[in-house]
């Protein structure tokens, strides 16, 4: 390695300390620069480690420290692209996941929230109303229906009058609670306040009215 004066100018070696951000780690790059000799090590890595152990402070008491060290291993530079390769492909592939928590949260709770509101939501709807790609929304709420986290209700026509033919089903979210008693036993044993639909979807039919005429044979 090249020190400060001119004698050392001609080094047979050079090296560079860097930090690679995809493995968190630092390096000492010793093929990077000029070797003038073969060496099956290009790289040595470093990883802070960091102990807890218990030390006397001023006192003579027992108290808890931390030391900090670092653990070193040579390397071949083959080795920690590999690393950082698989470093950022877990790291994606936790980002993939954390989106997708995020998405299923986020229908859920809308989902809900417009029920509080008498205002529930279509599949339509509710892909509007989540911010995301379409596609990637709609396969969720596609999955969470089947997975009975989400429950889609079709209004029947014998006993509602639909406010607006366009809506014709609506959206409910289920409770952990909820979710095993609509497995077992459908809609009719969930609440009631979830599944009859607002006013704002469709009316209730009124009964036939009763004919004020005698039935046939009787007298009058």
């Amino acid at each position: 390695m090249r020190g400060a004066s001119a004698a050392q100018g001609d080094a047979h070696q050079t090296a560079f300390f860097c930090a690679d951000p995809a493995t968190g780690k630092r390096y000492l790059l010793l093929s990077a620069g000029k070797r003038r000799f073969e060496s099956p090590i290009d790289e040595i890595e470093f990883e802070a480690v960091v102990t807890e152990t218990m030390v006397m402070n001023a006192l003579g008491r027992a108290v808890p420290g931390w030391l900090r060290h670092a653990n070193c291993r040579a390397i071949r530079s083959k080795d920690r692209l590999s690393a950082g390769a698989k470093a950022k492909e877990e790291s994606e592939e936790l980002a993939v996941k954390e989106e997708e928590r995020r998405i299923r949260g986020a229908l859920l709770e809308t989902v809900e929230e417009a029920r509080r509101k008498q205002q529930p939501l279509s599949r339509t709807t509710l892909k509007k109303a989540v911010t995301g790609e379409d596609r990637v929304i709609a396969r969720h709420i596609d999955k969470l229906i089947q997975q009975n986290w989400i429950v889609e209700i079709e209004i029947p026509k014998d006993k509602y009058n639909l406010t607006n033919n366009n809506r014709k089903r609506f959206l409910i979210e289920l409770t952990r609670e909820e979710k095993t008693a609509f497995e077992t036993g459908g809609l009719a044993a969930l609440p009631a306040d979830k599944t009859v639909p607002p006013l704002t979807y469709a009316m209730p039919r009124r009964p036939d009215s009763v004919s004020s005429a005698p039935p046939p044979g009787a007298k009058e």
